[in-house]
């Protein structure tokens, strides 16, 4: 089958206006990741500085709105002997964050809140100012995404696109090159049958998570996005159908297959058992405190 060899190499954290502007001028802008809710650019922070504050023996706690006030979030910051047991009351402050302007009120000033403010506010600055590397990578997956790529090795990383295709990896590969990251494509022909193993293969992985979450979850919006996966699926075969023979009807039984078992969950009914299904492959963050990701 006549197509391109894909691959490339990620950049790193560009600043967020860079990123817009090389979306933008290459046609991507709608694959920009949003800037968290204001609320929780703040918690992000938080989040983002709590191994930096910890190594201070600095700890926090939120503190219960007062009333229906969703404009500031208040948060406790406390001192802690070395074995975490004996808290220093006289040793805390209580910050009061506005979620509209990012300001910061804190009561009583001190040591603490003097760490704490040099931490969160530059976190808080790098989540509306920087892009990490990993919204970086999330335009070019949707964009590549959205060409019907498939992968030639079990463990992904070379990716083969049809040629119908081709004319829409130049701008992926000029908004890649402008981040400072490596995108390659090269023509090749590559045997139908090597095309054909690696739709199969990602028919079964798709399948396998798109039957995961249906058991997972029960939010109707989420199970909407699975059959709009399902659809997707469904345009990558007919793009790769000339290749699939005898195989394009086994994927789309295999499709109709969890089809009806989200359909199922969408209208109520509970997993059976031969739907169980576990994942535990969950990434966890691992923040340093220093707002980089």
């Amino acid at each position: 089958m006549q197509g391109y060899v894909v691959f490339w190499d990620p950049p790193g954290p560009i600043r967020r206006k860079r990123l817009e502007d090389l979306a933008a001028e290459n046609g991507l802008e709608k694959y920009v990741p949003r800037i968290p809710a204001k609320g929780n650019v703040v918690r992000r922070a938080l989040s983002q500085a709590a191994k930096g504050l910890r190594k201070r023996n600095i700890h926090f706690e939120y503190v219960p709105k007062n009333g229906d006030d969703d404009m500031y979030l208040r948060v406790r910051f406390f001192l802690v002997d070395r074995n975490h047991e004996d808290v220093d009351m006289h040793k805390e402050s209580i910050l009061s964050f506005n979620t509209e302007t990012y300001l910061s009120f804190v009561f009583p000033p001190g040591l603490v809140s003097d760490v704490v403010n040099s931490l969160v506010c530059k976190n808080i600055d790098n989540i509306l100012g920087i892009s990490s590397a990993s919204d970086v990578t999330k335009v070019m997956k949707s964009a590549t995404d959205a060409l019907h790529l498939i992968p030639l090795r079990k463990r992904g990383s070379i990716y083969f696109c049809p040629a119908e295709k081709s004319l829409q990896l130049k701008p992926i590969s000029d908004f890649t090159s402008g981040a400072g990251g490596d995108f390659v494509y090269i023509s090749v022909e590559v045997p139908d049958d090597r095309v054909k193993d690696g739709m199969a293969d990602f028919v079964e992985k798709t399948l396998e998570d798109i039957r995961g979450r249906a058991i997972k979850v029960s939010q109707q919006a989420a199970l909407n996005h699975c059959l709009e996966d399902l659809d997707d699926l469904r345009t990558r075969r007919n793009v790769y159908e000339a290749v699939l023979g005898g195989l394009k009807a086994t994927i789309d039984q295999e499709i109709e297959d969890v089809e009806n078992i989200v359909q199922g969950r969408i209208a109520g009914e509970p997993p059976t058992a031969g739907e169980t299904f576990s994942n535990d492959n969950d990434d966890d963050d691992d923040d340093d405190g220093d707002g980089n990701e």
